[in-house]
């Protein structure tokens, strides 16, 4: 029992000396997307955004990211000049996992706001292909007079969530709004689960010598 202890202390003394030589990347703030730095990476709760990239989008609009605990948002907001012309955006989504590694994003929702250049917002001719690495691909479109089709969730179980959503305004669509709002949950972590394994081991061990006496 001794050795085990002391084996384990070791473990954490060593994981402790190892996640005190990363340095953190700096805290979120809201990017122009106009002067977002190539490659931007920044860190908001436990969440690591980057790689965020715009192809073909205007230079207009902004980048922000909120939330806390389980639910955060990376949102693109263009409502001065909604976008008519085709583009792709793209990101990664990762879970801090030095300060909480046994988090997982499990739910990934895409929301998209778009409009009718000639007329009513909705319906409209806009479509979105989202693809989720991992999740797998979410098809959102201006279609639906209540908006309905505006939305789309993917769902994974991943430390690390790629999102790339390509645009395409069709003849009378708008985006003024792209959002991604990320879930995620706690899962036991592995030295959890084996030390509760060894307790079980350790309870029918005794049972069974106090059963024989």
């Amino acid at each position: 029992m001794k050795k085990v202890l002391v084996l384990s202390s070791l473990f954490a003394l060593g994981a402790a000396a190892s996640f005190g030589s990363i340095a953190p990347p700096p805290a979120c703030s809201t990017q122009s997307v106009a002067t977002i730095a190539e490659g931007y990476t920044c860190e908001i709760g436990d969440k690591i955004f980057s790689n965020i990239n715009t192809d073909g989008a205007p230079t207009t609009g902004t980048i922000s990211f909120n939330g806390s605990g389980t639910l955060y948002t990376l949102d693109f907001n263009n409502f001065s000049a909604p976008i008519t012309t085709a583009f792709t955006f793209s990101f990664n989504v990762a879970v801090d996992t030095i300060t909480n590694p046994s988090n997982r994003i499990i739910q990934v929702q895409d929301q998209m706001l778009t409009s009718n250049t000639t007329g009513a917002s909705l319906p409209n001719n806009t479509t979105a292909v989202v693809t989720h690495t991992p999740g797998g691909i979410v098809n959102l479109s201006g279609a639906s007079p209540d908006g309905h089709t505006q939305n789309g969730v993917a769902n994974m179980l991943t430390t690390n969530e790629g999102v790339s959503f390509a645009f395409t305004p069709g003849a009378n669509g708008q985006l003024a709004d792209v959002s991604f709002i990320i879930s995620q949950t706690t899962v036991p972590e592995p030295v959890s689960l084996s030390l509760t394994g060894l307790g079980l081991l350790g309870l029918g061990f005794f049972g069974r010598r106090r059963l024989k006496s």
